[in-house]
């Protein structure tokens, strides 16, 4: 229990994504909502959750016991820790976590969790998906980086387990955008399509090549 990592930042990421959707998409949101299927949701979403709400309810302790030093050791740094404890630690393992080789990864040490090329897609993806109102992948694909963050720590890779898929389907929104540009031809959007991914594939041959 104490160590479900995925299952929490699932959660998070969907409540929040409910939060963001009535915030900014109220009114189509409101148009199309049904009571009945809300309240059933709700419903099921208690009956499933009793169990673990009880679990968490009479074994805090337990349940927050991975969690509970991380979080105090971040929030001290938080307040202005001194070094080696402080806020720029965090920032540094973050950074030696996505761009540096060998980095604080205890199964990819010597491999980016990410393909530098690959950023070329992710970010503007994060945007697309945003402009979209697709808050449930973008929060999926970035609340295991914050995770990462907060945890800071030797080896830390095991945190992004949730994102990874989430990052390819945020890649795909940059893709899907660049295949619906107004070309003269869908032939030409799909050789620049293609054209990017072989691009992405050598550049990551490359960077393997030379380490």
């Amino acid at each position: 229990m104490a160590s479900s990592l995925l299952s929490k930042q699932y959660l998070i990421a969907l409540l929040c994504s409910i939060g963001l959707r009535a915030v900014f998409d109220w009114n189509r949101l409101k148009q199309s909502l049904n009571w009945p299927q809300v309240f059933t949701v709700i419903y099921g979403f208690t009956a499933a959750a009793t169990p673990i709400l009880a679990y968490i309810v009479f074994n805090l302790h337990d349940y927050t016991y991975h969690e509970s030093p991380y979080m105090g050791r971040f929030l001290q740094a938080v307040r202005g820790h001194p070094s080696p404890n402080d806020i720029s630690y965090y920032v540094t393992q973050l950074w030696r976590l996505f761009f540096s080789v060998p980095g604080p990864r205890l199964f990819l040490g010597d491999v980016l969790p990410i393909p530098l090329p690959y950023y070329f897609f992710l970010l503007p993806g994060i945007v697309l998906a945003l402009l979209k109102k697709r808050f449930e992948i973008v929060l999926l694909g970035t609340i295991p980086v914050v995770a990462a963050f907060i945890s800071g720590g030797g080896v830390i890779e095991h945190r992004l387990l949730l994102a990874i898929p989430f990052w390819i389907i945020l890649m795909s929104f940059s893709f899907a955008g660049v295949l619906n540009l107004n070309m003269r031809s869908g032939f030409e959007g799909l050789c620049l399509g293609s054209s990017m991914i072989h691009c992405c594939v050598f550049c990551e041959e490359k960077r393997v090549g030379f380490s």
